[in-house]
């Protein structure tokens, strides 16, 4: 069954698993914010929700349409450096710092796409490949090696 079709009627295998899903979400959503874990407990809910978040999108994306895409950590990267240029400068608190991350890297996102909607197979790929290079940070060169 497509995943428009799971989504639009609202049919889940099991709805008490959904539910405590999105229970335990909202826990390690919320917990970093008590201050009861540390800085290596909250670097640890940090890192369990960020690869959440991007096996979802692989599933998403690979598990239900088939497509490859490469692409994933153009879009990470940029809400990752939103979110960390606000915070340096001390514009933002973490949460709006989030929000304002996700919603700089959701415009490229869009227009990435809606253009390669029609792309399949390693055309998408490659597609995908070509973005997240074009934002990967170059290597820095030294005339002097030492």
């Amino acid at each position: 069954m497509p995943f428009a079709s799971v989504i639009q009627s609202g049919k889940f295998r099991d709805q008490r698993l959904a539910v405590a899903g999105l229970a335990t979400v909202a826990v390690l959503a919320l917990l970093p914010m008590t201050g009861l874990l540390g800085n290596w407990g909250t670097h640890i809910v940090v890192l369990v929700m960020y690869y959440a978040a991007l096996a979802g999108a692989w599933n998403l994306l690979g598990g239900y349409t088939g497509q490859f895409s490469v692409g994933h950590a153009a879009f990470f990267g940029i809400a990752g450096y939103t979110m960390g240029i606000l915070m340096a400068n001390k514009v933002t608190g973490p949460l709006a710092g989030a929000l304002l991350g996700v919603s700089m890297s959701m415009l490229p996102a869009m227009l990435v796409g809606f253009s390669t909607t029609r792309l399949t197979g390693i055309y998408f790929a490659l597609t995908t490949t070509a973005l997240a290079d074009t934002l990967r940070k170059p290597p820095l060169y030294h005339d002097n090696p030492a």
